[in-house]
Formats: structure tokens, sequence, C-alpha cells
């Protein structure tokens, strides 16, 4: 079992404090650090000699990619605790409460997919246009962005689908009945804000993943088993 798959495992154990640092902290520090360093490339180009361009230029694209990777690792990082958590929260769900946990995968799945082909899109039209800024001018048609535009918005509704179904499982584990939109509003706003929400969220994961107080029973699976 490699490192990612054993943090995938264990995850819902982790305290509060660990899971901020995975999903929030860690990200935006080496994200940080790289937009500085190219940045610092950028800035090389005063220093640089006309026929040394081209070579500055392919220094530039060749610091780009570590953003771009960190980018798409960041939402990796926190789809893969959703899919955790809403997977494994719904293995718990009462006898009386339904949920498609296949079409939460999906939508967990799909905005992976759509991040993953944008910021490689991102990337060859950024080396594009520094290898030949006049071919890129010809070729560049901003009827693209907005052919784009549908899939980033699907993209969303996927991620706030997402928040619903963990919200609802986890509302509903812990009250062992079915619950409405009502009573798990908050939690939809917890995982929406999830550098707070996680503060919030995490313990109540702990509770019920490490059996410190089981749930109450629902009358409703004893009728049904």
């Amino acid at each position: 079992m490699n490192a990612l798959s054993l943090i995938m495992k264990n995850i819902l154990l982790w305290k509060h404090w660990q899971v901020f640092l995975l999903l929030f902290v860690a990200p935006v520090v080496v994200q940080i650090t790289t937009f500085i360093y190219w940045i610092g490339t950028l800035m090389q180009t005063n220093d640089r000699e006309p026929t040394d361009l081209e070579a500055l230029q392919g220094h530039v694209i060749s610091a780009m990619a570590p953003i771009l990777i960190v980018s798409v690792g960041l939402l990796f990082i926190f789809l893969g605790w959703l899919w955790v958590l809403g997977t494994r929260l719904h293995s718990r769900l009462p006898a009386s409460v339904s949920m498609n946990v296949t079409w939460f995968q999906t939508c967990v799945v799909y905005p992976a997919l759509y991040i993953t082909v944008l910021m490689f899109l991102i990337y060859n039209i950024l080396q594009t246009a520094m290898a030949d800024p006049e071919l890129f001018r010809q070729g560049f048609n901003p009827g693209y962005i907005f052919m784009i535009f549908p899939f980033h918005i699907l993209a969303i509704c996927c991620l706030f689908y997402c928040f619903y179904f963990c919200a609802k499982v986890l509302k509903a584990v812990e009250v062992r009945h079915p619950v409405g939109m009502g009573d798990f509003l908050l939690e939809i706003v917890l995982f929406w804000f999830y550098p707070v929400g996680i503060w919030f969220i995490q313990p109540r994961l702990n509770i019920i993943f490490s059996g410190q107080a089981p749930p109450p029973i629902d009358p409703a699976d004893h009728l049904l088993t």
C-alpha cells in the first residue's frame, strides 16, 4: 500500500489540525513558493541579452509547470478527502436513508478530469504563445473561452452536489434517521468554506469512525432487518 492510499484510508481519523495542514496549508505554501520562483524567473528578463530570450522563454514555461501541477494536486487531495468521507459515511447510513453513492462518485471524478484537461490546455497555450507570439495571435479565437464555460459550470455544479451529499450523509449518520435540507444546511456551508469547516467537521468524523460514541439506533433499522 503506497503512502497516498494509506493517507486516504486513515484521514477520517486524523485530527482537525492535521487535515487543515494537508488540505490547505501545505498546498498554499507550495503554490506561493512556486509562484515566487516564477516571478523571479520573469524578472531575470531585465538582465538577459536579446539572444538569451529564447532560452529564457523555455525557462519560464518550465517554471509554470510546477504551479499548474500543484493546482491540480490541491484539488485532487481535496476531492480525495470528499471521496473517502462520502463513500465511507454512505456505508454507515441507516436503512431508512437512501442515497446514490455512484452519482456522488461521478461528481467527484468529473472536476478532477476537468481541471487536469484545463491545466494541460493552459500549459500548451502558454507554450505556443511564448514560442511564436504572432502565430498565437493569429490562431487564438476568443470563442474558445465560451466553449470551455459550460464544462466549467458543470464542474462547479458537481462540487456543489458533493458538498450536498457529504453534508447530508454526515447528518443522517449522526441522527440515524432521514433529514431535510434545513437539517444539514450548516454542514453544506462548512464544506464549501472547508478551511474553516475542517475544524468543525473533522472532530465529528473522528467520533463516528473511532467508535468513541456510537450514534443512536434508528428504530426503522430493526423493522427492516
